[in-house]
């Protein structure tokens, strides 16, 4: 399902199958929503770098899903091992089943790797 550049890497899609109407689904279709927005939003400070730009991103998300979406929480930075994160995640706001497993809060339900496109720069690139 994903889109494959010339070193075979995924490229800005899906790389697993999310059936439709599910909450991890729906998540994904509220953060696309809202990413114009927040990109267009008149009161978000101009960032260049990463982390600050994906710390408000997530307090955006968590702002615009209190009162648009509140079956999620948005967090940043979460660990996915012992090394490696993910710049954001969407757990549920409540214990939720989700496919027959009890997710708590402290479950993600999808995680995010954030990219600028286009870079800045090109040195950054790789960003």
């Amino acid at each position: 399902m994903a889109e494959r550049s010339a070193e075979n890497a995924a490229v800005g899609m899906i790389t697993a199958e999310i059936e439709k109407g599910t909450l991890p689904q729906r998540t994904i279709a509220f953060v696309h929503r809202q990413l114009p927005v927040w990109r267009d939003d008149p009161n978000r400070r101009d960032e260049e770098s990463e982390n600050p730009l994906n710390l408000h991103l997530c307090k955006f998300l968590n702002s615009r899903a209190r009162r648009d979406f509140p079956m999620v929480c948005f967090s940043r930075e979460e660990y996915q091992g012992s090394r490696r994160s993910v710049d954001l995640s969407a757990s549920p706001a409540e214990p939720t089943v989700l496919e027959a497993t009890l997710h708590s809060i402290y479950d993600p339900i999808v995680v995010f790797e954030c990219k600028r496109i286009p870079p800045p720069a090109r040195d950054r690139e790789r960003e």
